[in-house]
């Protein structure tokens, strides 16, 4: 059994799991825009992401997040899991993150998923939202957007933790 188009879901809903009421307009209305086409650009560079998102008039705004990367110990258990499970390692490039490699991930106390107030987690947009609330409806498009990619992609999980595969 496989984690297949569910990951990203699963990780979005783990990142915006403990967030107050307030933010579920903005979570729906960044829903919205990620559905609608609002990325304009999105770029990758290890556990950092810049994008470019239309607004609802003439303005883009420039979303900047960060996320936190694996301990030490953590890339240790990693390393030593793909190791052990190479098969399966081969099953990632297909948009498949297999069930027991999810297991043995998360039973070793790996965390792949992260909230969004886990110490590491950066995020920010130049919109006027931003100025009265920490997080605005350009960043959860954003986010639903990376969602969206981790179910295309699985091995984006570990790549927005800086942790690159093709290095092991």
């Amino acid at each position: 059994m496989a984690l297949e188009y569910f990951i990203g879901k699963r990780w979005f809903e783990y990142l915006v799991g403990d967030l107050d009421e307030e933010y579920k307009s903005r979570i729906a209305r960044g829903k919205s825009y990620a559905n609608n086409n609002r990325i304009l650009d999105i770029k990758f560079n290890g556990n950092k992401v810049i994008a470019l998102v239309k607004g609802s008039g003439s303005s883009s705004y420039k979303v900047n997040l960060e996320f936190p990367i694996f301990k030490d110990e953590e890339i240790a258990k990693i390393t030593k899991i793909f190791e052990d499970k190479q098969s399966e390692l081969l099953k990632i490039p297909s948009s498949i993150l297999p069930q027991g490699l999810y297991d043995d991930l998360t039973n070793s106390e790996v965390e792949l998923f992260q909230n969004m107030e886990s110490e590491g987690m950066f995020f920010d947009c130049n919109c006027y939202d931003s100025k009265w609330s920490l997080i605005c409806k350009h960043i959860f498009a954003v986010l639903f957007v990376i969602s969206e990619e981790i179910n295309k992609k699985p091995i984006l999980i570990f790549t927005i933790r800086n942790f690159d595969l093709s290095d092991n």
